[in-house]
């Protein structure tokens, strides 16, 4: 425009310098929406929108938007001679300076509204970039003003008022780069700490991204999954290193943490580097607060190998210790055993010695010999249960969990300590109800449990007169849900140095007891998801009763 020597040039310079002005405008507001975050959107649109209708409308009047007659002044300026526009001023003049007032008070509104945040940051922001952005835009209106209406002898100058704001906007840019090297650095040091305390955590960290389906992963997650560090990771990927039988858990739990936006916790078994085999746990939670606005899966896994190892030697020696119980109490019940072995051997032989009588008859009657053998075939199966009790009892093999009705494992118990109750005068009052709700467990370690309450409350009363000896066994439901069994004796109850050990390993009371009964008991009841206690009756004896979840509560 300085340089045009007609009207026409001067005139076709001012309508296309509205172009770069409305990227000078845009700009502007793009910028402050992505530095600042604020701004009111329909403030921004009002001012691009009648800096647009300023821009368009200046190719469609003659000779421009800003005069309905233009003619060439020339004028000293720094020394040169310049043009500057002279003429008859348009009323339309006003579009472009509305524009100007309304991205001013754009500008204002945002940094006002970066201001309120109240940190120190935020209000220098505020004054320094904003300041000078609106600083910028209404000087340089006002400039061009006096110019065009002659008030000052100079050409239009938007340049001095710009690099106001590129200096400021400059000097505050170039302190956010430095503090974010600094954040930068500092970050690096605690990913640095943090790999160090979960490399001796043995614990990895991975992040999923959903959106992407990317993972990322630490140096040790990826050894724990068994991958390369150059290796592009997603969900599926990770996943494909579970063992087949965890992998629903752990994907369930993951859905779940997304879906409910809770934690999830699985322990998994993964294939890492030639096909071995580890056990990790996985605890993470959806992050909805991720940078983007984006969701987010954070997780840890960490590897418990050597624990299960542990707990799996634990529970083989509990179940050595368990067996070896067992064949302790079998040796106790040998005088119960035999008797009741006793029984259907003896009907047999007498049954069979009836039959050869029969036999030497003439005309022996069929009826009769259907009968005997009858007999014979009642009794020889009521010793095969007893001696398969028995096999079960001083068994070693795997627990086999089934769905079981309590009172039938009492029963079996009671049977096997029928002849204890018989030779020690002890009269049983027995309430075993019959429409229970099934529990989910193992019939011979339930049947252990059963048997030592019955064998401690027979011995407990051992110092009793035997006209007092009263043995009460209940089975039925719990207060609170579950199946109860309970043993109560009518003996000289628990000391009270005792009551509260009674539970723990190598505590007894018995002469020749090694204290492991009630021990393993607990650890059976428990590991049914039950609970086992005792306490002394109100009048005589001690009563001791544990509770089981019923058949869908908690497992073996």
């Amino acid at each position: 425009m300085m340089h045009a020597s007609t009207a026409v040039e001067l005139a076709s310079a001012a309508r296309w310098g509205q172009v770069p002005i409305f990227v000078v405008f845009a700009a502007i507001v793009l910028f402050l929406r992505r530095y600042f975050g604020t701004g009111r959107l329909w403030l921004a649109a009002m001012a691009l929108g009648t800096r647009l209708l300023a821009l368009l409308l200046g190719f469609a009047f003659q000779p421009n938007l800003h005069l309905r007659q233009l003619a060439v002044r020339q004028i000293e300026f720094l020394g040169q001679t310049v043009a500057t526009p002279h003429g008859v001023a348009s009323p339309w003049i006003w579009i472009g300076r509305a524009s100007a007032l309304l991205l001013v008070a754009f500008v204002v509104d945002a940094s006002a509204a970066h201001h309120r945040r109240g940190d120190p940051d935020a209000r220098r922001r505020a004054w320094r970039v904003g300041g000078s952005l609106a600083f910028f835009v209404a000087a340089a209106t006002v400039y061009d003003a006096f110019a065009q209406q002659g008030v000052i002898e100079s050409p239009y100058l938007i340049t001095p008022f710009f690099l106001v704001a590129v200096v400021a906007m400059g000097a505050e840019l170039t302190n956010d780069v430095v503090r974010a090297a600094d954040l930068s650095r500092r970050l690096h040091e605690s990913e640095q700490e943090v790999a160090l305390a979960t490399d001796a955590a043995q614990m990895g960290v991975w992040v999923w991204d959903p959106a992407a389906d990317r993972v990322w992963a630490t140096d040790r997650t990826r050894d724990l999954f068994g991958f390369e560090r150059s290796d592009e990771l997603t969900l599926d990927g990770l996943l494909g290193r579970v063992h087949p039988e965890d992998l629903e858990a752990l994907r369930a739990g993951i859905e779940r943490a997304l879906a409910e936006r809770r934690g999830f916790q699985v322990e998994c078994r993964v294939r890492g580097p030639g096909n071995a085999v580890r056990w990790l746990v996985n605890r993470g939670r959806r992050d909805a607060e991720a940078a983007g606005g984006g969701v987010r899966l954070r997780a840890v896994a960490v590897d418990i190998t050597e624990r299960r190892r542990a707990e799996e030697e634990a529970r083989r020696n509990r179940e050595e210790i368990a067996h070896v119980s067992r064949v302790a109490l079998a040796n106790e019940l040998a005088s119960s055993l035999a008797h009741e072995l006793n029984q259907p051997l003896g009907a047999i032989l007498s049954n069979a010695q009836a039959m050869r009588r029969l036999l030497a008859r003439d005309g022996a009657d069929v009826r009769e010999l259907r009968a005997v053998v009858e007999d014979i075939i009642a009794d020889d199966q009521h010793a095969a249960g007893v001696i398969q009790r028995m096999r079960e009892l001083v068994s070693v093999g795997e627990p086999r969990l089934d769905d079981l009705q309590v009172a039938d494992v009492v029963g079996d118990a009671l049977r096997l300590v029928r002849r204890e109750l018989t030779d020690r005068h002890v009269t049983l009052d027995a309430a075993l109800a019959r429409d229970l709700p099934l529990v989910h467990g193992d019939r011979v370690q339930l049947g252990q449990v059963v048997l030592n309450l019955l064998v401690n409350a027979i011995d407990a009363m051992d110092a009793v007169p035997p006209g007092d000896r009263t043995l009460h066994v209940v089975a039925g439901r719990a207060d609170g849900g579950g199946v109860e069994v309970r043993v109560s004796d009518t003996g000289s109850g628990i000391r009270e140095d005792v009551l509260d050990r009674m539970f723990e390993q190598f505590v007894t009371t018995k002469a020749h007891g090694i204290g492991m009964g009630l021990a393993i008991s607990r650890s059976i009841v428990e590991a049914h998801g039950g609970n086992l206690w005792a306490r002394n009756n109100p009048d005589r004896g001690a009563s001791v009763a544990f509770v089981l979840p019923v058949e869908g509560g908690a497992a073996a």
